[in-house]
């Protein structure tokens, strides 16, 4: 994925939001109001190409090594978002109430990606069922008897098929 890191977005997000509350300053409240737009553009982005990754198919192992800790970093950017949020609740009715929109929308994506990985980790990280090997043989019998398996006398005889029959 091609956006900031969780961490980068934390960090940048609380200096915009320290910012803000500090000097409140009508041109920093559109700057940060920009950037908050960036930072949910981002992470709707991201979530984005991880629906596209899922939509592939990913092995179950490696999928949860990978996203494990990025839904670590995930939660504590939320808590981050949301303790600005509270932070600067107080803005209700001033020049910094865009702001505060801007910030909701971007919880919002958040709290939406978060969740879909949430959701998509606890299905990778079941375990898989047990195999009915009964059902299994029935299956494979009757694919036999219907023709859809092809012997071969040796490795290059299927080298040979698979090649167009050359």
């Amino acid at each position: 994925m091609t956006t900031l890191t969780p961490v980068l977005q934390r960090r940048l997000l609380l200096t915009v939001g320290d910012a803000i509350a500090n000097d409140g300053f009508e041109e920093t409240i559109r700057l940060g109001m920009g950037i908050v737009r960036e930072l949910r553009d981002s992470v709707a982005r991201m979530r984005r190409e991880f629906e596209d990754e899922l939509a592939q198919g990913v092995e179950a192992r490696s999928f949860t090594l990978s996203y494990a800790p990025i839904l670590s970093a995930a939660d504590e950017y939320l808590l981050s978002l949301r303790g600005l949020l509270k932070q600067l609740s107080g803005a209700e009715g001033t020049k910094g109430e865009g702001f505060l929109a801007e910030l909701r929308l971007l919880e919002k994506e958040n709290t939406a990606f978060r969740d879909r990985m949430a959701e998509a980790l606890s299905l990778a990280s079941k375990s898989p069922g047990p195999v009915d090997w009964q059902r299994l043989r029935q299956e494979s019998d009757a694919d036999l008897a219907a023709g859809r398996f092809a012997t071969f006398e040796s490795p290059e005889d299927m080298m040979k098929e698979l090649a167009g029959g050359d």
